[in-house]
């Protein structure tokens, strides 16, 4: 079996696609030669002719394009996942960056501790049409309530973690009609409630472009929000264990 799946999620980024895909396959290529099997999908969910033609022209042995027709980034990450021959699966979307030694830094932690982690990049830089700096929380490592994530975000969609807890646990779907967004936040949250940890890898970074026309800013412009039912179940259940002590 291929040790890790990197998947590169694309729609309509173009030639800023250039940058993403070079630089998965530098992450590639390193973690190859620590000895990780490595392969690439580029998923492209209704793309525009250019990123199709930049996918297909940077395709190799080791990356092969898969085309979907959702226009929905949670479902698009869900049938990549389905096809990906890899143990361990990486999310990367089509105008961000990785540090070098992600997957191989988060191979290491991932294959150490058997339990149902999802890991994340200790420091996250914006840059893109605004910047800004972003620490991740590790839930092991700080007084972390899981209730916060009714307020907002804690992590990033550019995870790591095993294709069989994805299978498990699915992304949602995105409704901006009726305000249901941000699929990687809702996600988050539905890894908690199933009894899962998100952690940090230590020494390890990722580069996110900011767009004013990302599906993030369109879900932030429709006062969107993802279902927050599970943490309200998961607090009655933490109540409810306390109250037997």
């Amino acid at each position: 079996m291929t040790d890790i799946t990197a998947i590169v999620n694309l729609h309509n980024e173009g030639q800023m696609a250039r940058a993403s895909l070079v630089n998965l396959k530098r992450a590639a290529e390193f973690a190859r030669q620590s000895g990780l099997t490595v392969e690439i999908i580029a998923a492209l969910d209704r793309a525009n002719p250019e990123t199709v033609a930049l996918a297909e022209d940077m395709s190799d042995t080791h990356l092969r394009c898969v085309y979907f027709d959702h226009g929905d980034l949670g479902r698009s990450r869900n049938n990549a996942v389905e096809v990906a021959q890899g143990q361990w699966i990486a999310f990367l979307d089509g105008d961000d960056l990785w540090s070098e030694n992600w997957l191989t830094e988060a191979h290491a932690c991932a294959s150490a501790d058997p339990r149902f982690i999802v890991w994340h990049p200790e420091i996250n830089l914006y840059f893109g049409d605004s910047s800004g700096l972003h620490i991740h929380a590790d839930m092991e490592q700080t007084e972390f309530e899981p209730l916060a994530l009714a307020l907002s975000n804690i992590w990033t969609a550019l995870c790591f973690t095993k294709r069989d807890w994805l299978l498990r646990v699915p992304y949602p779907m995105t409704d901006l009609q009726n305000r249901v967004g941000f699929e990687d936040w809702g996600w988050n949250i539905s890894i908690i409630e199933h009894g899962g940890l998100h952690k940090v890898v230590k020494g390890t970074g990722h580069a996110l472009r900011t767009r004013w026309n990302s599906l993030a800013q369109q879900s932030a412009t429709v006062r969107a929000r993802p279902d927050i039912s599970g943490l309200l179940r998961l607090a009655r259940k933490q109540k409810q264990e306390s109250a037997k002590r």
